[in-house]
């Protein structure tokens, strides 16, 4: 709190000590230095005359041998004063400029003067005394009492004065002392007795003071003209950005323009009215609620004002953050739900409205068993109730039914809401619906299975087909050996015909591991139906009625008609087992439909275009939504152990995506069945006959053949050269490579397989045509992973063939390939 007042005297609470510097040492002040070295040469040139006189008089008087002569030794003597003089003079001199940095008395200073003029008069007689000894020995005598009586003399003066200079100085320090003393007393009495009232004074400014800086709100008092009279802390630390700087005396200086200028305005009415005025103002993001209450001083008049500002920000920012929690709530995709702890709904949000088909008002105070499915055991939901009620989050998923009775999955997160006594007083479910992801996922997960089994698949295609090209071979072979009217023959034409024929079942091991050999072509849907349910009908039992409906004519679908056939075999097959024992209606119908968008099926998505549309119903057993999301999954079977082998949906399943189709499922118990087959439409006329083959000769045509199967390359170049071409095997790709590396070749042609040890035929090609980028390749294979007729020629290859091929086909084909 600050208050217009004087002059502030902080007087000490104990008494002051005050210690005068009688002696104080400034050696660290210029020539201090020079002082010092001063007095220790002149030390050391005295020791040295003390030592060197001493050495004399040994020798000279108390007889030591050595031959010194009388000249000599007054002159070394002479010499020996006159460096005592020198020592003496520097010492005196280094120890007085010192003394004089001293801050002594005068008397005493003056003292130590006399002292080094005694010291000196006392070096200046000895020498003197040598040259009176030396020079004037004869004339004026040596008279030794009185010299020594002299130097005592001198001597002893010295002593003396610098005893008395040494006294005088102590004598005077401790009067000066003593006077200090005393002055520091009456000093101290009177910063005493003003401290004591300066504390009277400020004793109730300093309660007033704690008083309003305990406030929370900015506080100020101000006069009509803008004048500070009071104010605390807060009001200054709100428009005062520096601390260190003086509180300026008037609002007119402290307060920014804009917020002056609304607050003058309120000052004015409060001045006039004498009634509290209230508002808001804003700065640096903060809102201040202010209250204006006037103070009335002599004759009731308002003399001045009280200003109070409360920083309202948390509330203020509260209340949006609670306006935009709520609209988040409201406008959230996920259903929220608040129950209390007997779980009564006590709010919901508009997407749980929309989710479930319940009105707020009509779920109000009901407990979430309303909207329950019956799915879930009574053990789930006591698991869940007793993990929310130990204070901890449930996460999970729920199957509910909504208000039309459809059925919806959800992923919930429930938690519970602590009050601040710790205690539990709500709980919170955040639902997301995920039955369209359930259903993606169930599909992602059956088309991964589908796919590895399809792998699996795609091998044994690959060994049968080489099986197959064999005893294809060898059979042609044989044939082409015995004359036109031998009885086998025939058998050998059996034979060929039933190899032939087995590539069907190849055919659909491919088809059911989604890699079909490309060999389909665009189909009239209606009759090809037709003719197969004329031969099917005769298989189904009696009591097992079949109703066509088939409004068709000239559609085009793109498949294989052993294709349509197998789906009908397998689709009616499981038709029959659900009838039976009792029987019933299996309904076929073939129409077509238009999709504008994209629609979700049981098997994937179907983008939008035009389809042929197979429908077959039953009216047996149905099937449960257990039993439902795994109907196309290989090997799976609902019939007893022995009676199915689980591939037939499965083929179903390979069939219609291989042309590109989907397929959606209804079933429910006891209702029956039925599949939904979406077949893409071709808008094109059939216009086509397969062409004879006729026998062509490969003379003067060079065939290289590499396969990893060595009797499959004796075989074929048996088979080849029957047909005059020249043929050259390799069972090894690297030596086929070599081949080419070193000789460069002369084939026309080569046929290679696709999947051989260490190299596959697209690496074996590509490394064949850095050498010999003309040549044309043939691809003749069992299986192939990603090599289509359709990007054939991206991997380098002409044609391709699916083994077994009969010997006079591939034959018509090297040669035209090989004069293109």
């Amino acid at each position: 709190m600050n208050v217009n007042k004087g002059p502030t005297i902080q007087g000490p609470t104990e008494p002051h000590t005050f210690h005068f510097p009688v002696f104080s040492f400034k050696w660290a002040e210029h020539g201090a230095l020079t002082n010092t070295v001063l007095i220790v040469t002149g030390v050391c040139i005295e020791i040295g005359v003390v030592i060197f006189g001493t050495v004399l008089k040994q020798i000279f008087h108390d007889g030591v041998p050595i031959s010194i002569e009388p000249e000599a030794y007054r002159t070394y003597i002479l010499l020996n004063s006159v460096m005592g003089c020198i020592g003496s003079l520097l010492m005196c001199y280094g120890i007085l400029s010192a003394i004089k940095r001293y801050e002594v008395s005068k008397p005493a200073l003056r003292w130590a003067y006399t002292a080094g003029l005694f010291i000196i008069a006392y070096k200046g007689f000895d020498i003197l005394q040598t040259i009176r000894w030396m020079f004037f020995a004869n004339l004026l005598g040596t008279a030794y009492d009185i010299d020594i009586f002299v130097s005592n003399i001198l001597l002893l003066g010295s002593v003396l004065t610098i005893l008395v200079g040494l006294l005088r100085a102590l004598h005077d320090a401790n009067q000066f002392a003593v006077a200090l003393s005393s002055r520091n007393l009456d000093l101290d009495r009177e910063i005493r007795e003003r401290h004591r009232s300066e504390l009277q004074a400020r004793s109730s400014e300093a309660r007033f003071s704690v008083i309003l800086n305990a406030l929370h709100s900015a506080l100020v008092l101000a006069d009509k003209e803008g004048n500070i009279l009071a104010h605390n802390h807060i009001f200054t630390q709100l428009f005062k950005d520096d601390d260190s700087s003086p509180v300026p005396g008037s609002l007119l200086e402290l307060i920014p323009e804009d917020i002056l200028e609304e607050g003058r305005d309120h000052a004015r009415k409060v001045f006039e009215s004498g009634a509290p005025v209230d508002f808001i103002f804003t700065r640096n993001k903060h809102h201040w609620e202010t209250h204006i209450f006037p103070v009335r001083g002599e004759e009731n008049k308002v003399d001045c004002i009280t200003v109070i500002a409360t920083d309202i920000t948390d509330r203020v920012r509260a209340e949006e953050e609670r306006c935009l929690l709520e609209t988040a709530i409201n406008n959230a995709a996920e259903c929220i739900m608040i129950t209390d702890m007997e779980g009564r709904i006590e709010y919901v949000n508009p997407a749980f409205e929309e989710q479930t088909g319940y009105k707020r008002q009509e779920v109000m105070g009901h407990t979430p068993a309303l909207i329950k499915s019956g799915i879930h055991p009574n053990e789930y939901y006591q698991n869940l109730w007793q993990t929310i009620k130990q204070g901890r989050i449930w996460r999970g998923s729920f199957i509910n039914r909504a208000r039309d009775g459809h059925i919806f999955r959800e992923i919930a997160t429930i938690s519970p809401i602590i009050a601040e006594n710790g205690v539990i007083s709500h709980f919170v479910a955040v639902k997301r619906d995920c039955t369209r992801e359930h259903q993606l996922e169930r599909q992602l997960w059956q088309a991964q299975k589908m796919e590895a089994l399809g792998m699996l698949a795609g091998g044994i295609a690959h060994d049968l087909r080489n099986v197959l090209s064999i005893i294809l071979g060898e059979t042609e072979l044989v044939q082409e050996m015995l004359g036109e009217d031998h009885p086998c023959r025939q058998n050998l034409e059996t034979v060929i015909q039933t190899v032939l024929s087995s590539t069907s079942l190849i055919r659909h091991l491919l088809t059911f591991a989604r890699q079909g050999d490309g060999e389909d072509g665009p189909l009239y849907i209606a009759p090809l139906i037709k003719e197969n349910m004329r031969a099917l009908r005769s298989f189904l039992p009696s009591n097992i009625q079949v109703v066509e409906n088939n409004s068709l004519k000239k559609e085009i679908i793109q498949g294989l008609p052993c294709d349509i056939q197998q789906i009908l075999v397998n689709l009616l097959n499981n038709a029959n087992q659900a009838l039976q024992p009792a029987g019933g209606v299996i309904e076929l119908t073939l129409d077509t439909v238009t999709l504008q968008d994209k629609s979700s099926v049981t098997t994937g998505t179907l983008e939008a275009g035009d389809y042929v549309r197979l429908c077959v119903r039953d009216t047996g057993c149905g099937m449960d939504e257990e039993v439902l999301p795994h109907i196309f999954e290989p090997f799976f079977s609902t019939k007893e152990s022995g009676t199915g082998t689980g591939l037939g949906l499965s083929m179903v399943h390979g069939s219609i995506l291989r042309m590109g189709g989907q397929i959606h499922v209804e079933s429910e118990p006891g209702k029956g069945t039925v599949f939904h087959l979406y077949l893409p439409q071709v808008f094109s006329e059939l216009d086509f006959e397969p062409a004879a083959l006729e026998r062509v000769s490969g003379e003067g045509i060079s065939v290289i053949v590499v396969d990893d199967m060595a009797d499959f390359n004796d075989l074929l170049a048996i088979n080849l050269k029957s047909h005059d071409y020249q043929v050259t095997t390799f069972s090894d790709a690297f030596e086929a490579l070599e081949y080419f590396r070193v000789d460069g070749g002369n084939a026309d042609i080569v046929i290679v397989d696709y999947m051989m040890p260490f190299i596959n035929g697209k690496d074996f090609t590509r490394q064949l045509h850095e050498m010999r980028p003309d040549l044309p390749v043939v691809l003749l294979t069992g299986y192939t992973s990603d090599v289509t007729k359709e990007n054939a020629q991206e991997h380098g290859f002409c044609a391709i063939f699916t083994k077994p091929i009969e010997v006079d086909r591939l034959s018509n084909a090297l040669f035209t390939l090989a004069r293109r």
